[in-house]
């Protein structure tokens, strides 16, 4: 933050940053953290937000804000990927969160599905968090007769193609104060 104050003193531009979420509430809790993290994001001109509780919550003036809900745009130029196999596609793509806890739902949903279903598990975490996350699908691979899949990290195209081929989509986040700060 130090380095962007500087830089806006002389350059003397205006900051304008996207604010998804409140990063060090949502992971790890540390208050000195969270008001850095906050100061830091209250430091900026102008804010994109991602929902409309994030000006309130942390205090930001709600002229310099705007919110935008996500993409709406479909990319008609990407192709979905194709599955050859007359099941029904689930895909959880997100962070390996324990706070948020939505890819292990996800995984644990998979145990109560029927064999038509195949899970997607898409995303990223820390080496400990996935290396949990592959033993966890593996355990219940042996008992589910839905199919679980760790896809790993997909960006860009391969993201969207992979996207826009699945047939469901999940967020089976837990219920938490976090949410006040992410969509």
């Amino acid at each position: 933050s130090v380095p962007i104050k500087i830089a806006k003193r002389i350059k003397k531009f205006q900051l304008i940053i996207e604010v998804e979420e409140i990063y060090t509430y949502a992971f790890n809790r540390n208050i000195k953290g969270l008001k850095k993290e906050i100061d830091f994001i209250k430091s900026a001109d102008k804010h994109i937000l991602v929902n409309d509780l994030i000006a309130d919550i942390i205090n930001l003036n709600k002229q310099q804000c705007i919110v935008c809900y996500g993409p709406y745009k479909i990319d008609s130029e990407v192709e979905p990927k194709v599955f050859y196999d007359d099941k029904i596609h689930l895909v959880y793509a997100g962070s390996f969160s324990k706070t948020k806890g939505g890819v292990h739902n996800a995984v644990k949903a998979a145990e109560y599905l029927p064999d038509e279903y195949v899970m997607h598990i898409l995303g990223f975490g820390e080496d400990d968090i996935v290396k949990e996350l592959k033993y966890f699908i593996d355990e219940i691979n042996k008992k589910s007769k839905c199919k679980i899949i760790f896809e790993g990290q997909k960006l860009g195209k391969e993201y969207y193609s992979f996207m826009k081929g699945c047939d469901i989509g999940l967020n089976p986040q837990k219920w938490g104060d976090y949410m006040n700060y992410v969509l």
